[in-house]
């Protein structure tokens, strides 16, 4: 289910979680300008959060933490904001379907194409109920 994955988006400049089960920890609540523009529609925001996310499919056991990440329920999956991660020098790799970080030799994530979109799972303790 798209409810348990993060969808990895070259075009959105902000990280969006639809759910507060993803290790959560809320940082700053939102402004009355405070909105996310999805599907066509301006959704606002619930809060910013700093976000520690395990990955399932992440090398070595490590975490990515994802900092002002709006929490936006509505949404049916979270995003994974690519603009956001290059400011930290993680990058996509299509043709590999993976992220590194740096150097392409430094793989760090491996990701699931599933319908032309790009996957990363929670792991299983950070999921939705």
């Amino acid at each position: 289910s798209l409810l348990n994955r993060w969808i990895i988006d070259p075009g959105s400049n902000t990280h969006v979680a639809n759910s507060k089960e993803h290790n959560w920890k809320t940082t700053a609540l939102p402004g009355p300008d405070d909105y996310v523009h999805a599907g066509g529609q301006l959704l606002p925001g619930y809060s910013t959060v700093r976000n520690t996310l395990r990955l399932v499919k992440l090398r070595y056991g490590n975490l990515i933490l994802l900092s002002y990440v709006a929490y936006i329920p509505e949404l049916f999956t979270s995003v994974v904001s690519l603009s956001r991660c290059s400011t930290v020098g993680i990058h996509f790799d299509s043709g590999r379907d993976c992220l590194y970080q740096t150097e392409p030799s430094n793989v760090i994530c491996l990701l699931k194409r599933t319908t032309g979109h790009w996957l990363i799972d929670a792991e299983a303790s950070n999921r939705p109920p």
